[in-house]
């Protein structure tokens, strides 16, 4: 994860950013760090450029257009390693299972 020049926490965010924006309230909601943390991480991200903040109340946050590939290539590895993680979770539709 350090090639990405990113903290855990700054990845977790953009992987939940993938599906929509969010604010920092929703945010919290799904990760285990607490308000303080997650605000330094969002402005870190937002000078990174990695995401934007839409004005108004309450704040959004969304994926910068030149960070929603890496956000992509992070869920997918993090959807995987769950997977691999635990091997018998993996399941195959009956029409493509062999008889």
């Amino acid at each position: 994860m350090r090639k990405t020049g990113l903290s855990v926490l700054e990845i977790q965010i953009l992987v939940r950013l993938v599906s929509g924006s969010k604010t920092a309230e929703q945010l919290q909601k799904n990760l285990s760090a607490n308000y303080a943390e997650l605000l330094l991480a969002l402005k870190k991200l937002v000078l990174k450029k990695r995401i934007e903040r839409k004005k108004g109340y309450p704040t959004c946050y969304k994926l910068s257009d030149s960070s929603m590939l890496l956000a992509k290539k992070l869920r997918a590895k993090h959807d995987m390693s769950d997977l691999l993680s635990d091997p018998c979770s993996i399941s195959v539709p009956a029409s493509m299972q062999k008889e």
